[in-house]
Parts: structure tokens; sequence; C-alpha cells
């Protein structure tokens, strides 16, 4: 397996699969405060992580917070998931991180399952309702 930067071609097909994400995807990836890698395995992407550093002005918390993280239905439960985010939590120890966050749905159990693992736990709570 090998993990890399998104490369060019890479980067347009996410923003093409998600228009909606393509401008804080493209900050993240120019700038010195976000991270975006790549696992693929025979010359095809298999996993994505796309992460940032957030600061918190009432608080000394540097948190890296985990934007996005795919893997391919056919990489799950092979360990994939856990690779990729162990590159995401090396560079956030390096660029001054003291915490990690993540936004999941508690509708997504899988997802909740897979942080748990990672040693995520609930911290906030956000309610949402339409207008």
């Amino acid at each position: 397996m090998h993990y890399s930067h998104l490369s060019a071609g890479a980067r347009a097909e996410y923003f093409r699969l998600n228009p909606a994400a393509a401008a804080r995807t493209e900050n993240i990836l120019t700038g010195s405060d976000g991270l975006c890698l790549v696992a693929e395995t025979g010359g095809e992407i298999i996993s994505y992580l796309i992460g940032s550093l957030e600061t918190n002005p009432l608080t000394p918390i540097v948190y890296a917070a985990l934007e996005n993280l795919y893997v391919q239905p056919m990489s799950r439960r092979q360990g994939v998931g856990s690779e990729i985010f162990e590159q995401f939590r090396s560079w956030a120890e390096s660029a001054g991180a003291t915490r990690f966050k993540v936004d999941v749905s508690p509708k997504n159990t899988a997802a909740i399952k897979f942080y748990e693992h990672l040693l995520f736990a609930p911290a906030t709570l956000t309610l949402e309702r339409r207008l």
C-alpha cells in the first residue's frame, strides 16, 4: 500500500464527486493547515483522508479535525482506515495539535464504531432542524 498527497487527477475526481466541498478542500490542500492523503494499491485509490487544523479562540486547544475519511467497501475491515488515520495522527502531532475531532451522523453506526476503535469518544452534541 502506498500513501501520498492527493494527486492533481485524484483531486479533480474528488471535486467532481463532491462539488460542495471543493472550495473548502482546495483551501486545505493549498495551505499549511491541512492534509490530504490517499491510500493506493495496484494504482487504484482505495482510501482517502482529508484533515485540517482548527483552533478555538477561547482555549489553547489545537484540534486536528478529521474532515473526511473514506475507504472503498471492498477494502474495509482490513486495517486501511486505521493505517491512513495513523498517517494523519503523525502529521497532527508534528503540527502541534493536542486533540482530534470528527463529526459523525448518529445514524452512521459503522463510522461511530470505527472511530471508537480509534479511541474517539463523544464530546459534544449538535442538534439541527429544518427552517
